[in-house]
């Protein structure tokens, strides 16, 4: 959690602790806080987050962020939706949909 602490404080959200909760639903993170999590975790990780895990559930508090990032790490970086459909993870704020025909 010291981890996630030194994320906050590196975007200058050190009103921001472990104890805090409810960051997304009570409006105390915002979506472009949100964006500079994804690049400090990215950053730290040296390793784009999976993009099916950047959503508000993930950064309601300090023990979510770190399941997603747990979860992230540990999937492979493609996901099969059927139908010759690939949804790949590119960065934090692109993915990019392959067909195969």
């Amino acid at each position: 959690m010291e981890k996630i602490q030194e994320f906050f404080k590196n975007i200058d959200r050190d009103d921001i602790d472990k104890t805090s909760k409810n960051l997304v639903s009570k409006g105390l993170i915002d979506s472009i806080d949100i964006i500079s999590l994804v690049r400090e975790i990215e950053s730290y990780y040296k390793k784009p987050l999976k993009a099916n895990f950047i959503n508000e559930e993930n950064f309601e508090d300090f023990e979510s962020i770190q399941k997603m990032i747990t979860q992230s790490y540990e999937i492979n970086s493609s996901k099969d939706m059927g139908g010759g459909i690939q949804l790949l993870s590119l960065n934090t704020t692109t993915q990019f949909i392959q067909i195969k025909i």
